[in-house]
């Protein structure tokens, strides 16, 4: 229950992409961050790039129809969560990260690979 109430507060807020947030919210929960993350500000609460969790990096995108309605949709460009112990692995859900181009976890207890295809973001 727990989890549907935080997700579903998370799907009414801003302007990141849905399955971005859920990417992010993924990952927060896979890799212990309730419990194990030294910094964790902003994580859950409203949304990941207008409310800036901590080490998420966005940028905003073009307009996808045209218009000026959906012009400042977010994309997450940037997760840098290094040395903040992470423990657990890499979801894959991150693969939903489409404008990801900086992803740096190095220094926590990570114990999964990336697969090749998460190169071809």
């Amino acid at each position: 229950v727990l989890y549907v109430s935080i997700f579903a507060s998370m799907v009414a807020e801003g302007l990141t992409p849905l399955a971005e947030k859920y990417a992010l919210y993924n990952l927060y929960t896979v890799t212990n961050g309730a419990a194990a993350w030294l910094n964790k500000d902003g994580w859950l609460s409203g949304d990941p790039c207008d409310d800036s969790w901590f080490g998420v990096e966005c940028v905003g995108s073009e307009s996808t129809n045209g218009t000026d309605t959906d012009s400042n949709v977010t994309n997450v460009i940037s997760i840098l969560l290094s040395r903040n112990t992470l423990i657990g692995t890499i979801p894959t859900t991150l693969y939903q990260l489409s404008k990801l181009e900086n992803l740096s976890l190095a220094f926590n207890e990570i114990y999964s690979d990336l697969s090749p295809s998460f190169g071809l973001l």
